[in-house]
């Protein structure tokens, strides 16, 4: 027992002296940094990385340490009109480490300015300027079209001295999962004599965001693809056109898109996008399917248009016509202003597809029909604003929400929207809210049953002159309809 008495004093007397030694190491004062850089003016880093976040929306932009500084000041700027650049965050915001977020907007150039602040602690001075870096989110162009020339002798030329699988003199290579541009000059002003097939080429064709270039279409010119294509910030003048329509799909489809159904799908990934044009007197159909082939388009928007539709086709032609053989899978119009300027097209359709047509045959489990924040002015005022029979399935959702229509679809938007039912159907799925209806004087439709539609007539200032400016109370206080006409009033949030 004594000897196991002896042990135990020992071996609590080794815990108790290296508890001593291991609370000395607490205890102690940490290492302070210290910076192996001093007395010294900093210098920027060279460089800066960005990366975006999966959707898109966000930009990260990040950079290497600078030993000796306290953090750097960063400012990024929206520079697509350079004269008025806007700031994007804060301004000169000091940043205590080395990467900063920012919301990030398409088709937009950014410059961001980038300065090291010196520790004062170790006598480091400021980097005497900012560093400028630039990023763009637009598709790199391939080529810079001078203003004067006819587009369609330019693209088609160039599309045959760069024929897909080559590669550019510049060095891009051209391949049909590449997307490319063409760029039209800042205020550029073009015609377009010809047909412009762009087959299986994944185009995007812009103009200046601040500036649209104008194009004057003549004759049978139109713009066709197998593939996904963007146009974007033109103004087209369409008075002279005699062609089915601004935009189609060609009649030499991507034998690879042959899917279910004998569709030719052009996926979603790859989107047929009109966005931030003007389309004058348009005496045809802004989109069309081509009746030669079996389409179906994965998804199709029109953004930020203003669209004077003036056809004098009396036969109920369609605005956006797949009514041959094919439809668009998911199809949306937002923060648009479509009018009708004559009298022998109101009879018209605004969205047809085949009698045929459903998602499930071309493959797709389920199909969207989207409008937001659209004003919409006598168009098909005597005709349908949809007609799309078996495609109005219970796996189709539709979306329309604070859009504006006066005199339009015979007063029966709703209805044909949702293909003969109504918003109360509990075998579809729709949201409908704060839209306004206003049929020859009569406000609402009985087909909206969510008891959300708006009460006061829009009233818009002057139609006639292409200002549709609402004046209803109902219309300033939720802010529905085009954005483009609303004032900015405090209840611009409004719910």
């Amino acid at each position: 027992m004594c000897w196991n008495l002896k042990n135990g004093v020992a071996l609590i007397f080794i815990l108790v002296i290296s508890f001593a030694f291991s609370s000395c190491a607490i205890g102690d004062k940490p290492t302070i940094y210290s910076s192996d850089v001093q007395n010294a003016t900093l210098v920027n880093p060279d460089s800066v990385s960005f990366s975006k976040n999966a959707d898109e929306t966000e930009l990260t932009i990040s950079w290497k340490v600078v030993h000796g500084a306290k953090g750097y000041e960063f400012t990024m700027y929206n520079v697509d009109d350079p004269d008025n650049a806007v700031v994007v965050g804060e301004e000169k915001e000091f940043v205590d480490g080395t990467s900063v977020s920012r919301k990030l907007t398409p088709d937009a150039n950014y410059k961001v300015y980038l300065r090291v602040i010196g520790d004062e602690e170790y006598h480091n001075s400021d980097a005497k300027e900012s560093s400028v870096f630039e990023y763009s989110t637009l598709v790199p162009a391939v080529a810079t079209i001078p203003s004067g020339t006819d587009i369609s002798t330019y693209l088609n030329d160039w599309m045959a001295a760069n024929p897909l699988n080559s590669t550019t003199a510049d060095g891009v290579h051209l391949s049909d999962s590449t997307e490319i541009a063409f760029e039209l000059v800042k205020d550029g002003n073009y015609t377009m004599s010809k047909p412009v097939d762009f087959g299986k080429y994944w185009v995007t064709l812009r103009g200046n965001k601040v500036k649209h270039a104008k194009v004057k279409i003549d004759g049978s010119a139109m713009f066709t693809t197998t593939s996904g294509l963007k146009i974007k910030f033109i103004d087209f003048d369409c008075q002279s056109s005699t062609a089915d329509a601004l935009l189609g799909l060609s009649a030499n489809p991507d034998e690879k898109l042959l899917g279910k159904g004998d569709y030719y799908i052009i996926p979603e990934a790859k989107p047929v996008v009109l966005s931030s044009c003007k389309v004058n007197k348009l005496p045809n159909r802004l989109m069309y399917e081509n009746f030669k082939e079996k389409y179906c388009v994965g998804q199709a928007l029109i953004n930020d248009c203003v669209i004077e539709l003036s056809t004098t086709n009396s036969t109920q032609a369609s605005y956006i016509d797949f009514n041959k053989k094919g439809f668009i899978d998911n199809f949306a119009v937002k923060n648009c202003t479509f009018y009708y300027d004559g009298s022998e097209g109101s009879k018209n359709y605004f969205l047809r597809y085949n009698s045929s047509a459903r998602p499930d045959r071309a493959g797709f489990l389920k199909a969207t029909v989207d409008y937001e924040n659209n004003t919409f002015y006598k168009v098909c005022e005597k005709g349908q604003f949809g007609n799309y029979n078996s495609f109005a399935r219970n796996t189709i959702s539709y979306t329309v929400k604070k859009n504006i229509f006066v005199d339009c679809g015979n007063g029966q938007v709703v209805r044909r929207i949702l293909a003969g039912r109504n918003t109360g159907d509990g075998h579809i799925t729709s949201a409908f809210s704060q839209n306004s209806y206003d049929y020859n004087g009569t406000i609402g439709e009985s087909e909206d049953k969510t008891g959300t539609y708006l009460s006061t007539a829009p009233d818009f200032v002057a139609p006639d002159n292409v200002n549709f400016t609402p004046q209803g109370a109902d219309q300033l206080q939720f802010q529905t309809g085009d954005p483009r006409w609303l004032p900015i009033t405090d209840s611009a949030s409004a719910e």
